[in-house]
């Protein structure tokens, strides 16, 4: 089912990560034990690079999002979080995967 906001919640070390995404204003939005930390609409950017702070150390956060979608949390060029948001993820391949499987059916169909 269609769902406007997907949310997930990770642990990284001592520090509760929120990570959310509003579909319809293309908005993510981290939060770090409650405080606001990144909220940044993504309109049309196939992809961002930020740093984030939390709790006082430097993150580095990498979204794609132009066909599918791919977030990714780093420290120091090593990977900490593979996956933000997995359900959107998910999503978005199936998206994919139906629409090309329907532009075949009509180009071979």
């Amino acid at each position: 089912m269609f769902k406007r906001y997907y949310e997930e919640r990770h642990i990284v070390g001592q520090i509760r990560l929120v990570a959310r995404y509003d579909r319809y204003k293309r908005k993510l939005i981290l939060r770090c034990d409650d405080a606001p930390v990144l909220s940044r609409h993504l309109w049309l950017l196939p992809s961002i690079k930020q740093t984030v702070l939390l709790n006082g150390e430097q993150y580095q956060l990498s979204v794609q999002s132009l066909f599918i979608w791919r977030s990714r949390l780093f420290k120091d060029d090593t990977l900490i979080i593979d996956e933000l948001l997995t359900t959107l993820k998910r999503k978005s391949i199936g998206a994919l995967v139906t629409s090309l499987l329907l532009s075949f059916a009509r180009f071979f169909g």
